[in-house]
């Protein structure tokens, strides 16, 4: 779209080629190329024929797509100091101040690739302002977006119930959730999993006590306190396994078949129960496993024959 006002432009010579170059390095085309539509319409207006209505439709899109442009265009460039002194110091090794001679502006441009308008911007803030301390630029320290500080205090007066997400503690803080986690991940503060823990009575904690006590060896008991080996000792726990997995990851050919798997109910999965056994390990003087302590596991099943006829299965089988 660019091209086309700018072939438009040179159509009528509003404006040379390297001017409008440097206009459209600075992103002030759509203003130029508003002003110059409106008055490109002005001069036809007499001529009110099929031509002059395409040339009005046209120019009417073109000017709206480039007011959407300018309200989404870019940031403006930022230049540091030192680029800027020395695009000023070329420019008076180059000419005689406080004359710019014509063309240097467009080799210094060039030389530090740069557009055209942002040289003469220097040099005239260097010649009005004090040579090189005029070139600097002014908001280096107190400019920008000024910092919203998160009081810590506060988040410890809200309640626990409105903590559990970051949305609700910045409804409870009166801040944005953006801000939130910003300071969250610059470790303001920190996330915490809480779990539940046993409501134990004082005499479940005094019976947890008395076991404890009890794997004590009494004999040295009063020089050198150990705990029993407990190489005597064997663990039963029972296990319930599900038959199958809701949701099981494979990985296939590109050739095969997805695998089919169904169950009468997805979310009552038939389940086998299995009692698991074992012990503390062995090791020999050398640190060696000599015994891992795992006795076994065996499963709640047994098989018999089928006592009645069904689709599944012959009786007696």
């Amino acid at each position: 779209m660019h091209e086309q006002v700018l072939s438009l432009l040179l159509m009528e010579k509003a404006l040379d080629k390297d001017d409008l170059t440097e206009l459209l390095l600075v992103e002030q085309l759509q203003w130029v190329s508003t002003c110059w539509m409106f008055m490109f319409l002005a001069s036809k207006c007499f001529l009110f024929t099929h031509e002059c209505l395409a040339d009005l439709l046209i120019m009417f899109m073109l000017s709206w797509f480039l007011f959407l442009a300018g309200s989404n265009g870019r940031r403006r460039r930022y230049y540091s100091d030192e680029l800027k002194i020395a695009i000023y110091l070329e420019l008076l090794a180059k000419t005689d101040p406080p004359v710019l001679h014509h063309g240097v502006s467009r080799q210094v441009a060039e030389k530090f690739g740069v557009p055209r308008l942002v040289v003469q911007r220097i040099w005239r803030s260097g010649q009005d302002y004090g040579g090189i301390t005029g070139v600097k630029n002014k908001l280096v320290r107190n400019c920008g977006r000024k910092r919203i500080e998160l009081d810590m205090e506060a988040i410890k007066a809200v309640p626990l119930s409105q903590r559990t997400t970051f949305q609700d503690l910045a409804n409870a803080l009166a801040v944005k959730k953006t801000m939130l986690y910003n300071r969250y991940r610059e470790g303001y503060f920190r996330r915490h999993t809480n779990d539940l823990k046993f409501s134990l009575t004082d005499e479940n904690k005094k019976a947890r006590v008395r076991y404890c006590l009890s794997m004590l060896q009494a004999l040295y008991l009063d020089n050198y306190p150990s705990f029993k080996p407990l190489y005597n000792v064997i663990y039963i726990d029972e296990k319930w396994f599900y038959r199958t997995r809701r949701n099981q990851k494979y990985y296939l050919a590109n050739d095969e078949e997805r695998p089919h798997r169904e169950v009468k109910s997805k979310n009552f999965i038939e389940k086998v129960m299995f009692l698991a056994v074992v012990t503390r390990p062995r090791f020999d003087e050398n640190g060696n496993c000599i015994f891992d302590g795992k006795l076994g596991i065996f499963p709640f099943t047994y098989q018999e024959p089928a006592k009645r006829w069904s689709r599944n299965r012959d009786r007696g089988t």
